[in-house]
């Protein structure tokens, strides 16, 4: 009982609204699971939601591809760094793998969206959310 009372006095944190438009980049890559295409959306360098989509709905794959997604977004809208989503994601190894477009080892889902954020992060296209 009073493990419920201290969490209902605990705060929410709604998340911030979304705007009506956002930049996005979509990227091609093959990971274990067939061709995913990963969209990237974000408003003034900042990196804001993604959204995957991988093989057919329904799928485990699609399942899992969701379930990333929604996490990720979820964490960058609130206030989250990228680049905590890639030191976690990176190397996550399922038993098969896939190939990006420059025939880099992507291991699983997450390693393919870490390694997609990591592109967009070195080419100055999405920014840290702690740089100056």
């Amino acid at each position: 009982m009073k493990l419920i009372k201290r969490y209902n006095r605990g705060k929410i944190r709604k998340l911030p609204s979304r705007a009506l438009r956002y930049e996005s980049h979509t990227f091609a890559i093959q990971t274990p699971d067939g061709k995913t295409y990963i969209t990237l959306t974000k408003d003034n360098h900042i990196l804001k939601e993604v959204f995957i989509t991988v093989g057919n709905c329904g799928s485990q794959a699609w399942a899992r591809a969701i379930e990333v997604s929604i996490l990720a977004s979820i964490f960058l809208r609130s206030g989250g760094n990228p680049k905590q989503i890639v030191d976690k994601l990176s190397n996550i190894t399922e038993d098969r793998a896939g190939f990006d477009c420059h025939y880099k080892v992507v291991k699983s889902l997450g390693d393919g969206l870490a390694k997609v954020i990591r592109e967009m992060l070195s080419w100055g296209w999405i920014k840290d959310r702690f740089e100056k």
